[in-house]
């Protein structure tokens, strides 16, 4: 398998870590596929179209693990992928939800969300010594959801 990530592939519109295209998502995929790659992961981003205006967004990025990331803006990202030619085979983790009222809903919805997008592998960077506990535990409650959705 080959993996590509989408927007650290644009580096060079002066973002430091290339967090924001300067392309739009669309084009951003295209080229991607057309390099040759078949698989990419997804990084919370920001593009010059997102988000777009039939997604439910009302503000850039990705907000995994929320319900501000509505099922249209799944939907959208998928689509995009797969008309490229692109599985999203992994995602990138942004954050662990820790400091949220209810971290297990959350990682679930999140959980959820990356098995619409067809994500196989989540990324998650985990958390600093002082919330490996808490963490260790969120993880141990969530990973039947992600195994019974395929994760």
């Amino acid at each position: 398998m080959i993996i590509a990530a989408a927007n650290y592939s644009y580096c060079a519109n002066d973002e430091r870590h290339g967090n924001f295209l300067g392309e739009t998502f669309e084009t951003a995929m295209a080229h991607i596929a057309e390099s040759g790659y078949t698989d990419t992961y997804l990084i919370p981003f920001g593009a010059a179209d997102w988000p777009p205006p039939d997604s439910g967004l009302t503000e850039g990025g990705l907000p995994f693990g929320t319900p501000a990331l509505t099922s249209e803006a799944v939907a959208i990202v998928r689509r995009t992928a797969e008309v490229a030619g692109l599985r999203i085979s992994s995602m990138l983790v942004e954050s662990h939800g820790l400091d949220t009222d209810d971290p297990v809903s959350r990682y679930k919805l999140l959980i959820d969300q990356a098995a619409a997008l067809g994500v196989r592998w989540l990324i998650d960077f985990g958390v600093g010594e002082d919330n490996e506990e808490r963490y260790v535990a969120l993880m141990q409650q969530v990973a039947p959801h992600a195994e019974s959705v395929g994760l």
